[in-house]
């Protein structure tokens, strides 16, 4: 089979992330996959190029294709000739799935949404993203299949009017070769960051954007800070860091400027996961199954999360879940696992590892996908 993925950039995140972990792990004997992405050519990009699969990076501004960038795309399709197969990956990439089938006159080749967020409110939403998500009711119809990555995600999507008919949930999966706990590592990303080796540490790792509420976790933060000494805090992703006012008037507004770490954009995930004794995910909303849960969780890091998309799901019972928008309660959860013995905390993190193991291995997902492609394929 030959498989056209198509994704809005190639940056690092949770979606990229996902395309890269599944490209890595497919069966390619006598199968070809290519990837088109939409906006810019990054990091994850030039893992994907490793692999020997082509990347195209048509480097369009975010929501405005122009003719020029449109002539690309079909120069793209063109080069790579007419697939078996086109997977959309999240709103911009599934949208341009379906138009690169019409732009090629592609009649007969299926076409494969993917769908990895979860709309609670549109007022909430970007506008751009609002309008792409009350449209996706109409245009989504044109795919042959829609994969969710969690169950929230469906019935948010449903309930707006996306077809019901092609749907199956498709969970992330975890590489637990990669993410794995590491007392070695652990002990050298403590001295990187000049802490004590017995210090708490509680982290998080989200891009700056309002629906990763950095906010509740920095006043949840300085909440514990204010009750415990031998805590500190790292926060990483893109644009989280001393260059970004937001987060600097947030960490001295709760006296945490010795007490926190602001790290940016970090391609060591798996290092820093290592080293934290809690990992937490404190979102406001739109999440569908954050990746980073289950890269903690492999790397037997108890996480607190919000109650928010498939969150609650994945942790179960190796973590604690509370509300959203509640510092002072993800303040008491950290002080519940922060008072166990460290036993507890270390069988805590054991069963979590357990749980991906079970639930959400990378190769379960991966078989998964091969399963739907050869479906889709064989049923046109």
């Amino acid at each position: 089979m030959k498989i056209l993925h198509i994704v809005t950039s190639l940056a690092v995140g949770g979606v990229e992330t996902m395309l890269l972990q599944l490209l890595s792990r497919l069966d390619t004997q006598g199968n070809s996959h290519a990837v088109i992405a939409l906006r810019e050519d990054d990091v994850i990009g030039g893992k994907i190029r490793h692999l020997g699969i082509p990347v195209y990076a048509l480097g369009m501004s975010a929501g405005k294709p122009s003719p020029a960038s449109i002539m690309r795309f079909r120069q793209y399709l063109k080069t790579f000739g007419r697939p078996d197969l086109i997977q959309g990956w999240d709103y911009y990439g599934d949208y341009a799935a379906s138009f690169s089938k019409t732009l090629m006159g592609w009649r007969h080749t299926p076409v494969i949404w993917s769908i990895h967020h979860t709309p609670y409110e549109l007022n909430r939403e970007r506008k751009l993203t609002a309008l792409l998500i009350r449209i996706g009711a109409w245009a989504s119809r044109s795919a042959d299949q829609i994969v969710y990555v969690s169950q929230t995600s469906r019935e948010r999507h449903e309930a707006y009017g996306y077809p019901a008919r092609c749907a199956r949930i498709i969970s992330n999966g975890f590489d637990l070769s990669e993410f794995q706990p590491s007392a070695s590592v652990r002990s050298a990303v403590r001295l990187e960051l000049g802490l004590d080796q017995d210090v708490f540490l509680i982290g998080s790792i989200a891009r700056f954007h309002p629906m990763k509420d950095h906010a509740n976790f920095i006043s949840a933060a300085g909440l514990l800070a204010s009750q415990r000494q031998d805590v500190h805090f790292l926060l990483t992703g893109k644009q989280v860091d001393d260059q970004n006012q937001a987060i600097v008037e947030l960490i001295a507004i709760n006296g945490l400027q010795h007490k926190a770490s602001l790290l940016g954009e970090r391609s060591d995930i798996s290092r820093l996961m290592s080293a934290l004794d809690i990992f937490t995910v404190s979102s406001a909303w739109g999440e569908s199954f954050p990746l980073v849960i289950g890269e903690a969780m492999a790397c037997a890091v108890p996480c607190v999360v919000t109650d928010i998309g498939d969150s609650a799901h994945i942790v179960g019972s190796t973590g604690l879940t509370v509300p959203p928008k509640d510092a002072e309660a993800l303040c008491r959860a950290w002080v519940k696992i922060f008072e166990m013995s460290e036993q507890e905390r270390v069988n805590l993190g054991l069963a979590a590892r357990q749980r991906v193991l079970e639930r959400f291995s990378l190769g379960n997902a991966v078989s998964q996908y091969e399963n739907l492609y050869t479906d889709v394929v064989n049923s046109k």
